[in-house]
């Protein structure tokens, strides 16, 4: 972000050196750019929302793994702020070349806040690890001993602790299999690892929108 100063400074200052036709094209195009992510945001959530339109909805549900959405007010009315904003900036009577800059600057942060307000609930669910871990954690077994893991990063032990009170006992620290439960985490184009026919797999999952690793867990059969 810092190397990307300079270069916003310099069309700050360059853009006063364009012509009235030329800046007045690229003021047109930057409303046009944001207030279709705007309308698309906007409609995504109140699809998710109502259920209409119904085809927006399936694909969002798609794309978050979330069912439904709740209706928050601190949200709602931030976002709509925020657009009254941005519609208030781009309708002024007085377009030059410099507020060309400004209505671009506004639009990046209009379309920023707005998925930070209306879609924050949905990017949570396709983008974090709750889920995923809270959806394991329900298939454990009412008693075990503990847990051994195989190629679970460092992040991933400590997201799964934090969100479960699981933690692990991973095999690269024991070089042994104490635990009656397995957790081992698979990295696409790596070949899967297979315990022995003594663990029988009991879940396995993976992030919404993560196509590179899955987890898997198993239980030692008795």
């Amino acid at each position: 972000m810092p190397l990307l100063l300079p270069l916003v400074a310099l069309a700050a200052g360059s853009v006063e050196q364009l012509k009235r036709g030329a800046a007045a094209a690229l003021n047109w195009f930057g409303v046009m750019l944001f207030g279709l992510l705007g309308i698309l945001i906007w409609l995504g959530w109140f699809a998710m929302l109502t259920g209409h339109p119904t085809k927006i909805k399936e694909r969002m549900q798609f794309l978050s793994g979330m069912r439904e959405t709740n209706f928050y007010w601190i949200s709602f009315v931030i976002a709509a702020f925020i657009t009254l904003i941005w519609l208030l900036v781009c309708m002024r009577a007085k377009q030059t070349n410099r507020s060309t800059v400004t209505n671009w600057a506004v639009g990046m942060t209009f379309g920023w806040g707005l998925l930070m307000t209306l879609w924050l609930p949905m990017i949570d669910s396709a983008k974090s690890y709750r889920p995923l871990f809270t959806s394991m954690s329900k298939t454990l077994p009412k008693s075990y001993h503990c847990v051994n893991s195989l190629n679970v990063g460092q992040a991933q032990r400590l997201l799964l602790n934090y969100y479960t009170d699981i933690r692990l006992q991973p095999f690269e620290w024991t070089q042994r299999l104490s635990c009656d439960l397995y957790l081992i985490q698979d990295e696409r184009g790596t070949g899967k690892m297979q315990p022995g026919s003594e663990w029988q797999l009991l879940w396995k999952g993976k992030r919404i929108t993560d196509r590179k690793e899955s987890f898997r867990l198993f239980k030692l059969q008795k």
